[in-house]
């Protein structure tokens, strides 16, 4: 009797756990290109030209992620040199562009070739790359390439490790005027930025973004989030340049800097945590602050996102 009674509350208990955590357990499908997930670092002496969108830039350094998408790391617009002054050197500007790519296996299966959507192929064997661009039957090839494998270092990270869809989006802004009320906005689909500060000044509960606030949230729609196993941390827009940077993850607690990039609402730094509610869906809950017409705001931003 006392073993039964024992069994018993012993179910009860894992009854009650499982209960206070939700599901314990999710699944996401596995990346698509997770196998073929490399980065690659040219010489600096030798920058690949390609041609993206009609314009030529000077490759320095790319990414094929574990979910298809090529992170493509250029400088200045070949044509365009900028001379900086002898006395005030300048680093040349660093701009990521974000094409889709599907790799093969090459090389008898020791390397593979990239497939970048409007840019061209990438073969990559050992540190050697060579380049056929889009529409051409020549290539261009580069040794002496620093080429490192992406690995994730966990099952989270490789949970963690894709391109997300944004399904809908929760922002709360409190503090100054707004007192610790606050308020939140719920969107569905494409968080459009601009549109949200609107809202909020319709508030009239005393946040006021200014001209140059709007200015710089005009065309800013969220459209996914790329996380890779090298800790890049990427936010893409409808129209506009990425914001990218690096990201963290300290036992619960998940990070992200976007270095100088960012606008009044997204910017910086912001902290929280990256967790899985359902199978294949993720919520990023980060807060950060929020900068309307000089005042600062607490800010919170909880996306829920879909793998692809």
């Amino acid at each position: 009797m006392k073993k039964i009674l024992a069994l018993l509350s012993l179910g009860a208990l894992i009854a009650l756990l499982s209960a206070c955590s939700g599901k314990t357990s999710v699944s996401v499908k596995e990346a698509s290109t997770v196998k073929s997930a490399k980065t690659v670092e040219l010489p600096s002496a030798k920058p690949l030209d390609v041609e993206i969108d009609g314009t030529t830039y000077h490759m320095k350094k790319t990414t094929f992620t574990e979910d298809g998408e090529t992170l493509i790391y250029v400088g200045i617009e070949e044509g365009t040199p900028e001379t900086p002054s002898p006395e005030v050197p300048e680093e040349p500007e660093i701009k990521l562009i974000v094409k889709p790519f599907t790799a093969d296996v090459v090389g008898k299966a020791t390397g593979f070739a990239y497939n970048v959507e409007g840019v061209g192929k990438f073969e990559i064997i050992g540190n050697t790359i060579q380049f056929t661009p889009a529409g051409s039957s020549s290539s261009i090839t580069v040794n002496g390439a620093t080429i490192k494998d992406i690995v994730a270092g966990s099952d989270l990270i490789a949970n963690m490790s894709r391109s997300w869809t944004v399904l809908s989006s929760i922002i709360s802004v409190k503090g100054a005027a707004l007192g610790s009320a606050g308020i939140q906005k719920k969107i569905d689909g494409t968080l459009d930025l601009l549109e949200f500060a609107t809202w909020a000044e319709g508030q009239n509960k005393g946040i006021s973004f200014s001209v140059k606030d709007k200015e710089e949230l005009s065309g800013y729609k969220v459209k996914n989030i790329i996380i890779t196993g090298d800790k890049t941390f990427v936010i893409t827009f409808t129209g506009k340049d990425p914001f990218y940077g690096t990201w963290n993850l300290s036992s619960s607690t998940f990070s992200y800097d976007l270095g100088n990039l960012g606008n009044a609402i997204i910017n910086g730094k912001a902290t929280g945590t990256f967790t899985f509610p359902e199978d294949n869906t993720a919520l990023l809950d980060v807060k950060a602050t929020i900068t309307a017409g000089g005042t600062t705001y607490e800010g919170r931003l909880e996306l829920t996102l879909k793998a692809k």
